[in-house]
């Protein structure tokens, strides 16, 4: 998860507001197989994590595959 992550902070954080800054920081407290199965589509996030910044990543791993 790192790399996937590190890739898409590389790419995104620079253009975040303050508010998706929190989240993302708040989306690394996710458990890492969570994550992975969100990002690869094995499962759907909970809407109580559903953010703005994680759909961004959703749609980056979009993009990126």
């Amino acid at each position: 998860m790192d790399l996937l992550m590190g890739q898409f902070a590389d790419e995104h954080l620079p253009d975040f507001i303050a508010d998706e800054l929190a989240q993302f920081a708040e989306m690394l407290s996710e458990n890492d197989p969570d994550l992975y199965d969100w990002y690869c589509g094995i499962s759907t996030p909970p809407a109580n994590v559903l953010t703005s910044a994680l759909e961004k990543f959703l749609a980056h791993r979009r993009v990126a595959a």
